[in-house]
């Protein structure tokens, strides 16, 4: 679905082997509650959370929050493929912080 020119589908997710190489080949950047990874790509796209003294509820949350925050800026990240990786800092944390810092972490 397309609205003032922007696409709402979701993108597509990136398979194991795609995440392995942005690790092993791609850029890193690493914010407080964020660490994203990527390179250049197709568009794709993919969410984890750290598992360290996390239960799953709080894990499947993270990644709730991280997609709705690459929903709201996926135009910054057209042409990359990204890993968004959250931490537990981001459960304590208002949304529009950890847009902010997302968004000053890709600009940098």
């Amino acid at each position: 679905m397309e609205i003032n020119g922007i696409d709402y589908k979701l993108p597509q997710r990136l398979k194991k082997d795609e995440i392995r190489d942005i690790f092993e080949t791609g850029e890193f950047k690493k914010g407080k509650m964020i660490l994203v990874a990527y390179k250049k790509g197709q568009g794709k796209v993919a969410f984890s959370s750290k598992r360290k003294k996390l239960k799953a509820h709080d894990r499947n949350r993270i990644k709730r929050i991280l997609r709705e925050i690459f929903r709201r800026n996926k135009l910054l990240f057209k042409g990359y493929d990204v890993v968004l990786i959250g931490n537990s800092k981001i459960l304590n944390t208002h949304i529009n912080d950890i847009e902010k810092e997302l968004v000053e972490l890709w600009e940098k």
